[in-house]
């Protein structure tokens, strides 16, 4: 069972991964500045982001039958396939985002 002290687990570990990949973003930006350490940075914030994923992952799917019956159920497995399906789904862009066209553009 994925309890400690009637608390589950799920909901705690869930703000650990999204807190990894926003600082991931955050030093990528930084290592434009600070160069390569910024940059490792990211990379050990990634990996922990995913580690913490899969334990939020299992704890879920642990947990997944104290979810109560009636709409917060539905609302769970029509959400969930959605999830799992764009996880590996390549997007498909038709026009390249605007931080790219700044970028990219050649203007400054």
């Amino acid at each position: 069972m994925s309890r400690i002290a009637h608390h589950l687990l799920h909901p705690a570990l869930a703000h650990f991964p999204i807190a990894c990949w926003s600082l991931a973003v955050v030093t990528d930006f930084a290592s434009v500045w600070l160069g390569e350490t910024a940059w490792h940075w990211s990379a050990g914030l990634l990996t922990v982001g995913c580690v913490w994923a899969l334990a939020a992952m299992l704890a879920g799917l642990m947990e997944l039958h104290r979810v109560p019956e009636g709409v917060a159920m539905r609302d769970t497995y029509a959400t969930a396939p959605r999830c799992i399906t764009s996880t590996f789904k390549r997007p498909q862009m038709r026009k390249p985002p605007f931080c790219q066209i700044l970028l990219f553009s050649g203007r400054r």
